[in-house]
């Protein structure tokens, strides 16, 4: 598992500063590919600029109500990373979804 299923991976703008492996990442097709992944580190080396003014977005009352520790966390993240990190998000729930259903039914 990695920290983008995590709904703090966000509120960090210093992915592009990893010691990448040999050859870069190799991003999911489904989760944008290539472009996606440029995306993020532009992203992230945009927001460290000194004149960088941190977006907001609204809150959504109902997570607020229901979930207080992920609107915790989605107040510290950053609206755009989110939205870039979210199909990569999905990917990987599906991914232990099905690792999941492999145990369940490797031991019933």
């Amino acid at each position: 598992m990695t920290a983008f299923i995590h709904t703090l991976s966000a509120a960090y703008d210093y992915l592009d500063t990893w010691r990448l492996p040999e050859g870069g990442i190799q991003w999911p097709e489904e989760s944008g590919s290539e472009a996606t992944i440029t995306k993020i580190f532009d992203r992230c080396r945009e927001m460290r600029e000194p004149n960088f003014k941190r977006d907001h977005q609204p809150m959504d009352p109902l997570i607020l109500e229901t979930y207080p520790e992920v609107a915790a966390h989605l107040v510290s993240s950053y609206p755009i990373l989110r939205e870039l990190y979210e199909p990569e998000q999905r990917r990987q729930t599906r991914e232990i979804i099905k690792a999941i259903d492999r145990v369940y039914n490797a031991i019933r």
